[in-house]
């Protein structure tokens, strides 16, 4: 996944702290915590491949949420 640039990383900061994008991440963090979950009752290597990819998205985009406003603060 590409590095976000400034912009992005001020679009993130602001939504961060926005009730509706809370909820929001709470659900990421939930469809996460469900693909990990799950991964040892698939069977299909395709499937389950799949999974592993979703769920490194998925984390991928949380932790890119949580560190906005740092990641933001260290460019400038």
């Amino acid at each position: 996944m590409t590095k976000p640039d400034q912009r992005t990383l001020a679009a993130i900061a602001r939504l961060s702290v926005d009730a509706d994008f809370v909820v929001f991440k709470s659900w990421l963090e939930d469809v996460g915590r469900s693909l990990h979950a799950e991964a040892p009752r698939i069977r299909d290597e395709v499937m389950l491949r799949w999974n592993q990819g979703a769920a490194q998205a998925i984390e991928d985009i949380v932790a890119r949420i949580e560190s906005a406003q740092a990641a933001l603060r260290k460019s400038r």
